[in-house]
């Protein structure tokens, strides 16, 4: 997984949550794409358990032959995410 970008959510720019059905005012809000074999759920699923709390994942897949490329967002709720690459096993 690489993070590209990290911008955070405030009271001046909240966030509709689908998942929660109410407006975020604190956190992360992160773009990040990310490659493997497993499907897209079986990635997100690794990325939240990695980062532990992870949510309102919005992303587009690609697929090559076996592999799987996402692209796209999630909320970090707790955590302060930085830009970069992350090794993230996939169970």
């Amino acid at each position: 997984m690489t993070i590209t970008s990290v911008k955070s959510i405030t009271d001046n720019s909240p966030f509709w949550s689908y998942d929660l059905g109410y407006y975020l005012y604190s956190g992360k809000l992160v773009s990040f794409y990310c490659e493997g074999m497993s499907n897209e759920w079986d990635m997100c699923s690794a990325i939240a358990d990695h980062f532990d709390v992870v949510g309102d994942f919005s992303f587009d897949v690609i697929r090559k032959k076996k592999r799987t490329l996402i692209r796209g967002n999630c909320v970090f709720l707790f955590e302060q995410p930085f830009p970069g690459a992350y090794k993230i096993p996939l169970y």
